[in-house]
């Protein structure tokens, strides 16, 4: 191919000069094979004035939008309070178990029974894996009654008035007087 018959590229001066390829129509910017008659159509999108239903149906859609983002918003604010609270929960029993680690104690189920020592006065929590006390505190007036026999009520056995009973013992003791001997 010599130079004769060389077609000239898009950035010459024979392509882009007044009177040149583009000029006369050889060429569209758009559409740059040389053998094309005419040039097929094709959209873009370029600034123009809207209709009122454009515009309507424009102002509905940022109203939906407004109403969307709004709502995932709130959404997103109960999430991360609710992954707040949770991680504040998570965060409470690692300091616990950091602190069990560090000390090397911690807390656990241990059998215990209270029992009374009449001599000093007192109610002592005692452990049951190590006989230790765990924690005493005074008798109350009604607790330093002593039971004479097992079942009986506080006062050692003398039957008290149905009166002073406190209203638990009245519906036992009335439950037990009033069920039916049995036959022989």
């Amino acid at each position: 191919m010599g130079a004769a018959h060389r077609i000239p590229g898009p950035r010459s001066r024979a392509f882009m000069a007044p009177g040149g390829l583009l000029a006369r129509g050889r060429f569209s910017h758009h559409h740059e094979d040389p053998t094309m008659a005419e040039p097929k159509p094709f959209s873009e999108s370029l600034m123009c004035t809207l209709t009122e239903p454009e515009l309507a149906e424009r102002a509905d859609r940022a109203a939906r939008l407004q109403y969307d983002a709004d709502k995932i918003t709130s959404e997103a604010k109960l999430a991360s309070k609710a992954a707040k609270d949770r991680v504040e929960k998570i965060e409470a029993e690692r300091r616990l178990l950091l602190s069990e680690v560090r000390t090397k104690q911690g807390y656990k189920a241990v059998e215990c029974i209270a029992k009374a020592d009449y001599a000093r006065g007192l109610l002592e929590t005692v452990r049951l894996d190590t006989g230790e006390v765990i924690r005493s505190r005074k008798l109350t007036p009604e607790e330093r009654q002593k039971k004479m026999f097992p079942g009986d009520e506080v006062g050692g056995g003398a039957k008290k008035d149905a009166a002073a009973e406190p209203a638990a013992t009245k519906g036992k003791r009335a439950k037990a007087e009033a069920a039916p001997a049995p036959e022989f």
